[in-house]
């Protein structure tokens, strides 16, 4: 991306090496820089700090090898290893190295719905902050990490509210804005960071997703950021944990659970999980007087309706109508907030009997050209939230849903702001620009939005599938019993 866009849209994260491949790029670097410069390095499937070191001369750098299996031969390589320019000038407290982890969940690919959790752990190193030779080797002041940092000396001089060698995030907060600084100007560039961050993989994910993932239901990813605060307070992306610990630890107990089990609840809500249909059959009644007493609904189970992602000829003829505009041309906002007037809405009968014939490319050519004889007036370019189809208002809903679970998560794409992210992508899908659209639309006025998602459910548009998946497909066989015997029941349960 850094290629491509350049440094100044993407220059956050530290310049990194992946070993052996790029080790004599790197070691030629160090040389030119009289193996002054600091590096730190990470070794493979480690996590928490482990065998992670501060080098200044690749000579300190640890080689692991591994045996590995080819076609049937044993062959001895070297594992690879991540280098990483080592930030030098942190943003200190009280003499103290710091770092934070934030929670980004990820709901969707296409279209990009992306949530940051507003608090997350600080994490401190134990020992005052120094670069002197002799100190490259101290763990306790440049690893920030807990299973680290718990082995460390007691500190007595960390600022108030800290549990071992963490804070939080809104303590960190209070802390800037005691100092003078705005925390929000901060968050923002925070914001740009994780946006970007997911930007990175969207084409490689997004195409992944498009080959093996059926439904927009049950797609998400909870991932955890960590970063780094410079003395110019800019963020900067250390690491992407694509399996952040949500680990609740003894010695640290009140923070942990005080940040954790609130994101772990809130993530769940947001991703919407379903009652199964056989839960929903089985136990209406008991769900029903429980929890939906003002509820008319006849089915409480799942529907796989409300995500299914296959598109009719019509919804195809509109989103290669509205792909191919916003590609071919360079004033992308005409096609983003092309709206007709009201009163245009009824004018055109062939509008109402097949509102999407407008998408036929041979008759708008026409229309753009001035050439369409039953017309004196030429009419508006159509916009894509006009005739909302099936799966625009499934998508819609689902947007909308999720929005709706939201108290310590902040949705941070798609916003009115994030339209210019659209640009970093290599190719944003059709739903990007319904959702674009939406966003700018309803902004001022998102009740008018839900009334009109909610006429169209009214109507029962978000249900409509074609044909071939009005089924719902299991890939799943039923267990055997002669199968269910050889399970390896955990001993808490073999008396249940």
């Amino acid at each position: 991306m850094q290629l491509i866009f350049g440094k100044q849209e993407f220059g956050f994260h530290p310049d990194t090496y992946y070993l052996p491949e790029e080790a004599s790029e790197l070691h030629k670097r160090m040389k030119m820089e009289n193996y002054e410069e600091v590096y730190i390095v990470k070794l493979p499937n480690n996590f928490c700090g482990i065998g992670a070191c501060v080098v200044r001369h690749p000579s300190k750098i640890p080689h692991k090898k591994k045996v590995h299996q080819e076609k049937n031969k044993k062959v001895i390589k070297e594992d690879p290893i991540i280098v990483q320019k080592y930030l030098t000038k942190p943003y200190l407290i009280n003499g103290y190295k710091f770092d934070f982890r934030i929670y980004v969940l990820i709901t969707s690919i296409a279209p990009l719905r992306i949530y940051l959790y507003k608090d997350g752990l600080v994490r401190f190193a134990t020992e005052k902050f120094s670069l002197k030779d002799e100190d490259l080797e101290n763990t306790f002041i440049h690893l920030t990490n807990f299973t680290v940092n718990k082995n460390g000396e007691s500190v007595t001089d960390f600022p108030p509210g800290c549990q071992v060698n963490k804070w939080t995030i809104y303590q960190l907060w209070e802390y800037f804005k005691k100092k003078g600084e705005d925390p929000s100007v901060f968050w923002e560039a925070v914001k740009d960071v994780v946006i970007k961050t997911v930007l990175c993989a969207h084409e490689k994910i997004s195409r992944e997703v498009e080959n093996n993932s059926p439904s927009f239901y049950n797609n998400y990813n909870l991932l955890g950021l960590d970063i780094f605060i410079d003395e110019n307070m800019r963020p900067n992306l250390l690491e992407v944990n694509t399996i952040p610990s949500l680990f609740i630890n003894s010695i640290s107990k009140d923070i942990d659970t005080n940040i954790k089990g609130p994101l772990v609840a809130e993530t769940l809500n947001i991703c919407g999980h379903h009652i199964s249909s056989s839960v929903g059959v089985k136990y209406k009644q008991e769900i029903i007087n429980k929890h939906l007493t003002d509820s008319s609904t006849k089915n409480i189970g799942f529907d796989h309706r409300l995500y299914v992602k296959t598109l009719n000829a019509e919804e195809r003829k509109k989103q290669e109508y509205f792909m191919n505009k916003y590609l071919g041309t360079e004033n992308k906002d005409l096609i983003l907030d092309g709206e007709k007037d009201d009163d245009e809405d009824d004018e055109n009968e062939k509008d109402k009997e097949d509102p999407l014939h407008i998408y036929d490319d041979e008759e708008e050519e026409e229309k753009i050209s001035g050439n369409c004889k039953n017309n004196s007036k030429e009419k508006p370019e159509p916009s894509i939230l006009d005739n909302l189809t099936p799966c625009d208002v499934r998508v819609l809903i689902n947007t909308e849903d999720e929005l709706t679970q939201t108290e310590l998560y902040e949705r941070i794409f798609p916003t009115i702001h994030t339209k210019p992210y659209l640009d970093l992508m290599n190719k944003p899908s059709y739903y990007d620009l319904l959702l674009t659209a939406w966003e700018e639309k309803y902004l001022d006025k998102p009740r008018e939005g839900l009334e009109r998602l909610l006429d169209e459910c009214i109507e029962g548009k978000h249900l409509i599938v074609p044909e071939s998946e009005k089924r719902m497909k299991t890939p799943f066989k039923p267990v055997s019993e002669v199968a269910k015997k050889g399970y390896n029941v955990p001993h808490i349960f073999k008396d249940k």
